[in-house]
């Protein structure tokens, strides 16, 4: 009979499930997100900036923006848009001064193009929905709970984007800044969470946190009570990037008790940090009616072709050429290897962690009220006895049931500001510690390299300096193939011709030596290209300086080394037959222009296995043996 499905795998197969599933630990439970869009619509959000763009027009690009990459990676989740201050109302309430524009519903093509339209048509604003400087919040966010509690998802996020240019909102008036206070303590109460995006008008009047917002509650706050928001943003592209960033919902990986002692044991939440953005996966539609299809697996046995039942099938390893037989809950027992949970095992100094111990992405994990009441107050309490002492913890790791266990080094984090003015939280980073057999030792295969000269390192270092990027962000630098993936489904959903350029930076100095030797440049159509023609003209002489230097040494040394030639009579020599062997001609290698333009037109069969092979190679793209796959993977590479 065949093995049970996929509960019995080898240890390879273990490992690559674990490195599957670790970014989705709760993927089992259907966890939605809504989003209400909250746009302040008074009249200082119309004022233009230097370039002739308003707050509020900034502020709707923005929502159709994080509409147009809802409706692309996660179309099940809902989103609303309310103003606020304007001078005609619309909503469930009937309160004055607040028009909700849409309600909390799934994104559509028709919710974009209309937001498109009212970002241009400014007269029609001002028309049908007007501005206006009175409002109250606390009817805002009652308006913002009625959406939420109307909509029908019951394990899902909610939270709510607050955009607006308002520091001290109803300033004049106690009784309704109070019952703000109060609405937003009921929205804490009920999970939901305000994101506030402050917009600074202008530099003489910066936006002051402390006033009002600081101490409003459903604010996400870190552990010494400090507001975790970014500061007052000035231009549109800040201000997008920074919601972006509040675009993925922040899913906890784990979510297991933190025994740290006997009898004492707390509750936490483990977050991914950093997880590899990949394509969505796609949906398998019937080809006449466009429905979706259903894939069911059934298990057939093989003599009888009879159809089997869970009861049925049973799992078995080879061993000694028998197969040893498990049933089910003997493979489930054998898997388990304990409760989820974290246990503290003991303490080191910060300086036993090494660079080298850090062999996959870390996680961090933060206190969870939630299911333990005072475990915030433990945890805050070992994070500052750590920083205080120095110290890292050792920890048993079970993240997830049937899971082997891991051992992980907890690493204190106190809050701070960065230099962007984002706000670090403060919590424990944890490294997962590896194994012995997965640290390799290459004393003995290591060669020592040839010391380089002085003079060599001199002229280097004149233009290396020069080329260094400030205040380098990684998460600045997106994937140019992802990004070209989903502007071409945005412009196929919305209907139009072209697609948005692709924006972004790289450095590659090979190109950067070859402006300095005098070649023109190669024209590549990516924009992640580097500023070749800044760079040139910042280190171009000490560029060509040093490359004339290096060949002039590599001339001389071609000068006293010769390569000989190899006979004539083996390069002739017979095959048996007496006739001389012709040499093999190897198939001419081709640019990358090329190659590209016979994927275009779909005459890709045309060349040989070697030149593909050769092209994906240079491209580190692993090569397949067969033509179609190779193919399909020059396809893929430029995004065919």
């Amino acid at each position: 009979m065949s093995s049970y499905g996929n509960s019995w795998r080898s240890i390879e197969e273990d490992d690559e499930e674990e490195e599957i599933e670790e970014n989705d630990y709760e993927g089992r439970v259907p966890e939605k997100d809504n989003v209400i869009f909250v746009i302040d619509a008074s009249p200082l959000m119309h004022e233009v900036d230097k370039e002739g763009v308003s707050y509020f027009t900034a502020a709707l690009k923005c929502a159709s923006r994080f509409l147009q990459t809802k409706i692309v990676q996660s179309e099940s989740d809902l989103m609303g848009l309310v103003f606020f201050g304007t001078e005609h109302a619309k909503n469930g309430m009937n309160f004055e001064h607040i028009y909700t524009l849409y309600d909390l519903d799934f994104p559509d093509v028709e919710r974009i193009l209309e937001l498109e339209r009212l970002e241009k048509a400014k007269s029609r604003f001002q028309r049908d929905i007007g501005t206006s400087e009175d409002y109250a919040l606390s009817e805002v966010l009652w308006t913002c709970s009625n959406m939420f509690s109307a909509g029908s998802q019951k394990v899902s996020t909610k939270r709510i984007f607050l955009i607006t240019c308002n520091d001290n909102p109803n300033a004049n008036n106690a009784v309704l800044q109070r019952n703000a206070n109060v609405r937003a303590k009921d929205l804490e109460d009920l999970g939901i969470v305000i994101e506030l995006f402050p917009v600074q008008a202008s530099p003489d009047n910066p936006f002051e946190i402390s006033k009002f917002y600081q101490h409003l509650a459903a604010i996400p706050k870190q552990l010494d009570g400090d507001v975790d928001i970014a500061p007052a943003s000035l231009k549109y592209q800040e201000m997008q990037n920074k919601i972006l960033r509040k675009e993925a919902k922040k899913r906890t990986a784990f979510r297991v008790p933190f025994k740290i002692g006997e009898g004492l044991e707390i509750s936490i939440k483990g977050y991914n940090l950093y997880v590899e953005q990949r394509k969505a996966s796609y949906t398998r539609l019937l080809a006449k009616s466009n429905a979706e299809v259903k894939t069911v697996t059934s298990y057939v046995c093989s003599s009888s072709a009879q159809m089997l039942l869970p009861t049925d099938l049973k799992s078995y390893w080879l061993y000694g050429g028998q197969k040893v037989v498990f049933s089910k809950d003997e493979v489930a027992e054998i898997k388990h290897f304990g409760d989820p949970g974290l246990t503290l095992l003991g303490f080191k100094p910060k300086s036993a962690l090494k660079f080298k111990h850090n062999i996959k992405h870390s996680a961090f994990i933060y206190p969870n009220e939630e299911d333990c009441t005072g475990s915030g107050s433990l945890f805050a309490h070992l994070l500052y006895r750590m920083i205080e002492k120095d110290k890292i913890a050792i920890c048993k790791l079970i993240a997830r049931r049937n899971t082997a266990p891991r051992l992980v080094a907890l690493v204190p984090q106190k809050g701070f500001t960065t230099s962007t003015g984002e706000d670090e939280p403060s919590g424990f980073h944890v490294i997962f510690l590896p194994y012995a057999d997965d640290i390799r030792h290459l004393a003995d295969i290591r060669k020592p390299a040839d010391p380089v000269p002085e003079e060599y390192l001199d002229l280097a270092s004149e233009f290396i300096d020069k080329l260094e990027i400030k205040n380098y962000r990684v998460d600045n630098y997106e994937n140019p193939v992802l990004q070209k993936h989903y502007a071409n489904l945005q412009a196929l959903a919305l209907g139009k011709d072209h697609t948005e350029e692709i924006v972004g930076e790289a450095v590659d100095v090979i190109l950067v030596l070859a402006r300095a030797e005098g070649a023109e440049d190669p024209g590549f159509a990516d924009k992640t290209l580097p500023k070749t023609e800044a760079m040139f003209k910042r280190t171009g002489a000490q560029i060509a300086t040093f490359l004339e230097h290096i060949q002039n040494t590599v001339a001389e040394e071609v000068q006293t080394t010769k390569k000989r030639k190899a006979p004539a009579s083996a390069a002739n020599a017979d095959d048996g037959d007496g006739a001389p062997k012709r040499a093999k001609k190897a198939a001419p290698a081709l640019d990358a222009a090329k190659i590209k333009a016979k994927a275009e037109d779909g005459k890709l069969n045309s060349l040989t296995v070697a030149q593909m092979t050769e092209f994906l190679e240079s491209v580190d793209v692993k090569a397949k043996k067969k033509k179609p796959e190779l193919i399909k993977q020059i396809e893929d590479h430029f995004g065919l």
